[in-house]
């Protein structure tokens, strides 16, 4: 099979490009177009789920900083990540980092692989429909001695 140069598919009349287009397969199809890709986020969210590695992507993501990607995870993933309380796990020469939610745990990992375009989407979210926290206030018996 033989590799086709750039300048010639601007030759290429639009009509056929179309049907070309109908025979890409969806899986790469997917990634040409930013409106395929918003589509198709979803299912391809689902599937990774199915197999247990979101914690693996979203680690990739941050790390990566593909804050596009992160911004469609983090609406569909937030109530499920909020519920995730005490998370402990090693952030790089960290040997043990504790959080109160998982949440917390990737604003974390944000500050240390410093993609800050993905720590502004998790901040600016829980601005618009975050939950609140509350303060953990500890009470003392204290009884009174007359």
């Amino acid at each position: 099979m033989q590799d086709i140069p750039l300048k010639a598919l601007d030759r290429i009349p639009m009509d056929v490009m179309g049907v070309i287009y109908a025979y890409i397969p969806w899986n790469i199809r997917r990634t040409v177009t930013k409106k395929a890709y918003t589509e198709s986020y979803p299912y391809f969210i689902d599937t990774i789920a199915a197999h247990n590695q979101l914690d693996t992507y979203t680690r990739s993501l941050i790390r990566k900083q593909q804050s596009f990607p992160f911004s469609l995870l983090l609406p569909v993933k937030y109530d499920v990540w909020y519920k995730i309380k005490n998370v402990r796990s090693k952030i790089g020469h960290i040997t043990l980092f504790k959080a109160p939610n998982y949440i917390a745990h990737l604003k974390e990992l944000c500050k240390y692989y410093k993609s800050n375009a993905c720590r502004m989407l998790i901040i600016e979210y829980e601005k618009a429909n975050g939950k609140k926290t509350h303060k953990k206030i500890k009470f003392k018996n204290i009884r009174w001695s007359n």
